[in-house]
C-alpha cells in the first residue's frame, strides 16, 4: 500500500478504496508457499468475502499485480465491473523480454540466489543491526540510508517521517524476502502458466492499461536492448487493453514503473474514468 500513498485518498473523495498487501508484503503476515498467482488470487477473493466487501469491484493492479487482477477477473469475471493496470506484466512476459535483451536475462537470473542471501540476513538480524554491513548494501540499503532517512524526515514532517520508517520497516522483514523471491520464482519459472490456460473475454468491460514511458531516469541495459524492451512491452499492454472492446491503452510520459508515485494524478483520473464507466 505504501507505492498508493499518493492516489489512495484522492481515489476516495469518490468511491470506496481497499488496499490489498499480498503475504508478506507491507503490513501482512507471511503465507504458505509458493506465493504464487493462484495463491494471490485465492487469499484475495477470501479477504474480500471475510470482511463482507461485496461486489461489483474495479480491480486496480500495478506490475505484477496487473497479472494477479487478470486472473482475477478470469475466475470471478461476475464480481468483476472493470480494470485499471498500471504498468502490468503480461503473460509470456519473460520469454518476450529475455528474446531482445541478453543483458536483462542475465541480470535477472541471479535473482533468485539474491533474495535467498536476504531473506537469511533477515533471519538473523542483519539487516537491522549491521547496518552498512555487506549484508545491508546488497539487499537495496545504500550505506547513507539512515542520514538520508532523517533528512527527509526533517523536511518533510511528523507523518511522512513515520510512513516512511514503516515503508523501511517492512523491507528488513523476513517474511517479505521469502515473498518476494517465492513470487519472483514462481513468473520466472512457470511464465505465468495459471494466466496462459485461462480463456480469456472481457466483453465490454472497461479496461484501462497505463504503460509508462522510461523517458526519466536511466536504465542499466544498452540503449539499442531497452529500446527493443520498450517495444516488446507496449506490444504485450496493448494485447491486455484488446482483451476489452472497451479497452483503452495509454503510454504515460514522465513516468518510470511507478507511474502512481511519478503521476499520481494520470492514475487517480483512469480510476476514475473506469469507475464512472462501470455505474453507468
Amino acid at each position: 500500500m505504501f507505492t498508493w500513498r499518493k492516489v489512495q485518498p484522492a481515489i476516495a473523495k469518490f468511491t470506496r478504496v481497499c488496499s490489498f498487501d499480498r503475504a508478506g508484503m507491507g503490513f501482512s503476515d507471511g503465507g504458505p508457499l509458493p506465493r504464487d498467482a493462484n495463491a494471490m488470487v485465492t487469499d484475495l477473493h477470501a479477504v474480500l468475502q471475510r470482511a463482507h466487501i461485496a461486489p461489483p469491484y474495479v480491480l486496480v493492479g500495478h506490475s505484477i499485480g496487473g497479472l494477479y487482477a487478470l486472473l482475477y477477473a478470469d475466475r470471478y469475471l461476475q464480481q468483476v465491473a472493470g480494470m485499471v493496470l498500471v504498468d502490468p506484466s503480461f503473460p509470456n512476459q519473460t520469454q518476450a523480454l529475455h528474446a531482445v535483451s541478453p543483458t536483462m536475462k542475465h541480470m535477472e537470473a541471479s535473482g533468485g540466489s539474491a533474495y535467498t542471501f536476504c531473506y537469511k540476513a533477515a533471519l538473523h538480524g542483519q539487516l537491522n543491526v549491521n547496518r552498512g554491513s555487506k549484508a545491508y548494501a546488497m539487499c537495496g540499503f545504500p550505506p547513507n540510508a539512515a542520514a538520508g532517512l532523517q533528512s527527509q524526515c526533517a523536511k518533510n514532517g511528523a507523518a511522512w517521517c513515520e510512513m516512511a520508517h514503516l515503508d523501511a520497516a517492512r523491507l528488513v522483514r523476513p517474511a517479505f524476502w521469502s515473498a518476494l523471491g517465492s513470487e519472483d520464482k514462481a513468473s520466472y519459472d512457470t511464465d505465468s502458466a495459471e494466466d496462459l490456460k485461462e480463456q480469456r473475454s472481457y466483453g465490454a468491460m472497461p479496461l484501462t492499461v497505463l504503460t509508462a514511458a522510461n523517458d526519466i531516469g536511466g536504465s542499466p541495459l544498452p540503449p539499442a536492448e531497452m529500446r527493443a524492451v520498450e517495444r516488446v512491452w507496449t506490444a504485450g499492454h496493448d494485447r491486455l487493453a484488446r482483451l476489452s472492446s472497451a479497452g483503452v491503452h495509454s503510454v504515460i510520459s514522465h513516468s518510470e514503473h511507478f507511474i502512481q508515485l511519478d503521476r499520481p494524478a494520470v492514475v487517480t483520473a483512469a480510476v476514475a474514468k473506469v469507475v464512472s464507466q462501470a455505474k453507468h
